[in-house]
């Protein structure tokens, strides 16, 4: 984003650049989350199954956090870096005030969810403030068929893991016989 471009031009570039960023990061998190079981048990055994649920908040904060970089590119193209502190101190002042209660209340499952909503804030905060200092804005067409297309792509690796889970790999032995 050339800081001599006009207005428009900016945020053309802008809008494009989100097109681009958010439905293949929304996809590789939803696929990432599909297969979390299945990886769990191939990579650490049964013993340690439950810590599958890892693998899921890490990929949903980090759907976040990359989100967030997405939308703080026009504050980058505008020269507002202040934009870019704020959502982000937003998200670690939460994490700092809320991870305590969480962990003391849900133990390890409040620091995900912990992290996963902090990082929904900061995307939220990055996208009201360009919204409102850049007047600009992801454009919700692109979000919605992210989220459509991110359905069938669930519905496959689901199906994919539970057709795995029953049968043989390519390899003529179950994954379950690896350990």
């Amino acid at each position: 984003f050339p800081s001599h471009d006009t207005e428009d031009v900016i945020k053309m570039a802008w809008v494009e650049y989100v097109e681009c960023m958010l439905p293949p990061l929304w996809l590789s998190t939803v696929a990432i989350i599909s297969v979390a079981p299945i990886l769990t048990e191939i990579l650490l055994g049964k013993n340690f199954i439950e810590s599958g649920g890892f693998i899921v908040w890490g990929a949903l904060s980090e759907f976040g956090r990359v989100a967030t970089a997405a939308v703080g590119m026009a504050s980058h193209a505008k020269m507002k870096t202040i934009h870019l502190v704020i959502p982000n101190l937003v998200g670690a002042l939460f994490t700092l005030i809320v991870l305590v209660t969480m962990i003391d209340n849900f133990g390890a499952i409040g620091v995900g969810v912990t992290l996963v909503i902090a990082s929904f804030i900061s995307f939220s905060a990055g996208t009201l403030i360009t919204k409102r200092y850049l007047g600009m804005m992801p454009p919700l067409n692109i979000v919605v068929k992210s989220f459509i297309y991110s359905v069938g792509l669930a519905i496959v690796f689901f199906f994919v893991t539970s057709v795995v889970d029953h049968k043989e790999s390519a390899l003529g032995r179950s994954y379950r016989d690896w350990e």
